[in-house]
């Protein structure tokens, strides 16, 4: 029966446009339902289960769903519940638990309506992506229903069907879905459960064409490791292989040039987790590998899964021991002294990338020097300079007492997984951050995704450790002013990187808005650097004003500082009417 006469009325119907199909589908990752105040234990466990039944019933008499996928949805969607729950007020003390059956229907009949989109998306395992439109009603976008109820019938399991929400399976209509996933099923002969799998962790087998290559992979190693008879027949296991598959080509394989090797190295799928996999190959795809990752890792499967990535090495110490030149290695250290020290293995791809040379080392890899990771080898390169890491000791109990010990060493661990080494500028940049972990590394990412190398990033540190203590949004919206207002490319920033870490609001903007008036007006013929405009203080900031006409300082302090700005542009006054009179021309030095 079609959904449009489930439903009792038609609807726009208009599907959510999602980002085109990627290998990553992880699941997202369920967050912990807010606790019901106001009830004791054994009421908030009745007023759940009272609230599952009429939301289920709510879904099923009043909004027409089909009842399984009302029961599914009221089942496995305890974070929205608990939030509604945590929004209503309940009567007075009297209340009892027996009451709250009829109290939930008259609240999800008669109140507000609910947005059934986060109870819905919650069930099949969505938490952190957009909800496919503003409606609250589900009716409001059939195809996506459909899509999950016609999964449902082909033997999905629900709540995993989350992992196609990326993709656009989903919104396939129904009897295509159906068709594409029996032509799988028959054409593999991996049986039902293993292709499920297989559309779970590649949705594009169900909504594009050209998967071929991604098949013959898949069936090349399934088929020939015999794995749908010697694994049992649970989706779960066949899924978990998959999602270590996929890694391959998330991380840059070129569909079609794995399979055999896969069943060659089977061990490498079998024997490893998913974590531990993702960081062998990401050591590689951080160095500069792609299509021939997964090629070059199974090749060389022995030698790359024995080595320890927590393994010490020192630059310039490994430097020399894999084969650039002596010359060649003090040059690296001159112009990169940051990188300096003892770090670990794992983070060599970084170290390579902040010294920029990520491209000399993967072709020395490429040319099968995998001996470069063997434990012995390393090892050798242990010689260090003593006094370096004195210098960074010395450094780090300074920046401990500075930070009143505030996880110094987090901000110690995320500088040496950029490429900086155990030295003295670690230690101080260390002192000078601010946030997690995980919030620098964002930051980080923020500037490489713009286009910024990691040396020069790195560079920029050296100089100007907070401008990574700027958020994600504020870096952002600067670097735009920066490009879009004032015209410069981010080469400008390694000259300047102090630009990142000035306020936006009040000083970038009133300062840039004044002199932007001051040449309206046709009294400023001169441009300023952003340094010149933004590193000088307030007081100079008004010789330079003063410089360009007398008379521009009063306007500074009475209209454009950020102390009267806000206050000045509100009431639509943009330019104050001055005589200016012939300008005070400044001589060049």
């Amino acid at each position: 029966m079609a959904l449009f006469s489930i439903f009792g009325k038609r609807s726009r119907n208009v599907p959510f446009c999602a980002l085109s199909p990627s290998y990553s589908t992880s699941p997202s990752i369920a967050p912990k339902p807010p606790k019901i105040k106001g009830l004791t234990s054994y009421h908030r466990k009745s007023a759940m289960e009272a609230a599952m039944t009429a939301l289920k019933d709510y879904l099923y008499s009043t909004r027409s769903l089909p009842f399984s996928l009302a029961e599914q949805i009221s089942l496995n969607s305890p974070v929205s519940l608990s939030s509604y729950i945590c929004r209503l007020q309940f009567p007075t003390s009297s209340f009892n638990s027996s009451d709250f059956r009829q109290f939930f229907r008259r609240s999800f009949s008669f109140k507000e309506p609910i947005n059934e989109f986060d109870f819905f998306l919650e069930s099949i395992g969505v938490f952190d992506k957009p909800k496919p439109s503003e409606s609250f009603f589900l009716s409001d976008d059939l195809r996506l229903v459909e899509g999950v109820n016609q999964l449902i019938g082909l033997g999905f399991p629900y709540k995993k069907i989350g992992l196609l929400y990326p993709s656009k399976a989903l919104w396939v209509a129904p009897n295509e879905l159906s068709r594409r996933f029996e032509k799988l099923a028959h054409s593999s002969f991996l049986g039902r459960n293993c292709t499920i799998a297989i559309c779970l962790a590649f949705p594009k087998v169900l909504t594009r064409d050209d998967a071929d290559s991604l098949l013959g992979d898949l069936h090349t190693f399934f088929v020939a490791n015999d794995v749908v008879n010697s694994m049992g027949n649970e989706v779960d296991n066949y899924l978990d292989i998959c999602e270590k598959i996929q890694i391959f080509y998330e991380l840059g394989s070129a569909e079609g040039s794995i399979g055999s090797l896969m069943r060659e190295n089977d061990w490498v799928i079998f024997d490893t987790d998913k974590t531990e996999l993702r960081k062998r190959l990401g050591f590689f795809a951080k160095l500069g590998m792609k299509d021939d990752l997964g090629q070059f890792v199974l090749r060389n499967s022995r030698e790359i899964f024995k080595f320890d990535l927590e393994l010490t090495i020192s630059i310039p110490e490994y430097l020399h021991y894999v084969g650039l030149e002596e010359n060649e290695a003090n040059n690296v250290i001159s112009a990169y002294p940051h990188v300096v020290g003892k770090n670990k293995l794992g983070n060599l791809p970084s170290i390579m990338c902040a010294v920029g040379l990520s491209g000399w080392f993967l072709s020395t890899v490429r040319d099968g020097n995998s001996k470069l990771f063997s434990t012995n080898f390393v090892s050798d390169a242990l010689n260090y300079d003593s006094a370096i890491e004195e210098e960074f000791v010395k450094g780090l109990e300074q920046a401990n007492l500075h930070k009143k010990g505030k996880l110094v060493i987090y901000k110690v661990e995320f500088l040496q997984s950029i490429g900086f080494g155990m030295n003295k500028f670690t230690a101080r940049i260390a002192a000078e951050l601010s946030g997690t972990k995980e919030d620098l590394h964002e930051r980080f990412e923020l500037l490489l995704n713009w286009g910024i190398e990691p040396k020069r990033i790195c560079k920029m540190l050296r100089t100007t450790p907070k401008l990574l203590n700027q958020s994600k949004d504020s870096l952002k919206e600067k670097i735009n002013f920066l490009c879009n207002h004032l015209g410069h490319n981010l080469d400008y920033l390694d000259s300047f990187a102090a630009f990142l870490c000035f306020d936006l609001e009040n000083r970038i903007k009133p300062r840039y808005r004044i002199l932007d008036w001051l040449k309206e007006v046709g009294v400023l013929r001169r441009s300023f650097a952003p340094a010149t405009v933004l590193g000088s203080s307030e007081k100079r900031f008004m010789v330079i004003l003063y410089a360009i006409h007398p008379a521009a300082p009063k306007q500074w302090l009475e209209k454009f500082s950020s102390r009267n700005h806000r206050e000045y542009y509100s009431k639509n006054l943009f330019a104050p009417k001055v005589n200016f009179g012939a300008p005070f021309v400044v001589k060049s030095n």
